[in-house]
């Protein structure tokens, strides 16, 4: 879509006005060089470029940054809970726990089981113990990526419509796999609510986004209808009256 390839172009411009302007400089070298508030400056556009590429190398300079704003005590919880949110969005997920561990204030990140058995792409799964990391294989026949999140209105007004269709349910419950764009927030009470009460619609989170190299848009929802491993069809968003005929019309390509 038009919006998912200006977003595209939007991350690209900042990570290179990132590499141009700040990267140059490394954190290191600025200890004695910068005044607090250039300091800040530094560590914010580093949190714009981590979370628009979901690279570690720019939570990496987030770290840095925050430490030498530690040394001179002008660091904040915020700045803290933001940089865990970007080790949780690129997927160092022991950073993160590592975070929890000093700083009691912030989000207790569970232990995460890995069966990755199966090739990637990889899902990040909540079950009843925690997280687990497990891999991915497509539905027998023809597989719909449905991309959804809990707390997206639009998500939960096409789960409600699918769910009341007996023939669209039918069909997802065989051939549906719902997944959750890559993310700082595990939001694991969340998904796990969700997925309680929506069977039809169990929701995972992607590893990373980059092992799905076919989706070309994550804006929520997306669905795609996967045959041979090409796209078949593709329909986007959900109006007020629903998408339900389009639905019907990829599944019977």
């Amino acid at each position: 879509s038009r919006n998912e390839v200006d977003g595209r172009e939007f991350a690209r411009r900042i990570t290179e006005a990132y590499l141009r302007y700040v990267a140059p400089h490394r954190p290191a070298e600025l200890r004695t060089l910068l005044d607090p508030q250039a300091l800040r400056t530094l560590l914010d556009a580093g949190d714009r470029a981590a979370f628009y590429s979901s690279d570690p190398r720019y939570v990496n300079d987030m770290r840095a940054l925050l430490d030498v704003l530690a040394a001179r005590d002008m660091d904040a919880l915020g700045d803290w809970r933001t940089l865990q949110e970007r080790y949780v969005l690129v997927r160092d997920l022991d950073a993160a726990r590592g975070l929890a561990v000093k700083h009691q204030d912030l989000s207790v990140i569970p232990p995460l089981v890995v069966d990755v058995q199966l090739p990637k792409p990889w899902l990040l799964k909540v079950g009843p113990q925690g997280l687990a990391l497990a891999g991915h294989s497509p539905k027998p026949g023809y597989t719909i990526y449905a991309i959804g999140h809990p707390d997206c209105h639009f998500s939960q007004n096409a789960v409600a419509d699918i769910e009341a269709d007996p023939v669209l349910r039918d069909a997802f419950l065989k051939h549906a796999v719902w997944l959750s764009p890559q993310a700082g927030r595990l939001q694991i009470e969340r998904f796990r609510a969700w997925n309680r009460e929506h069977p039809l619609a169990t929701m995972s989170q992607v590893w990373k986004q980059e092992e799905w190299p076919w989706v070309d848009s994550w804006a929520t929802p997306t669905f795609y209808f996967i045959r041979d491993g090409q796209v078949q069809a593709k329909v986007i968003g959900w109006p007020k009256e629903g998408r339900l005929r389009e639905l019907e019309s990829a599944i019977a390509r």
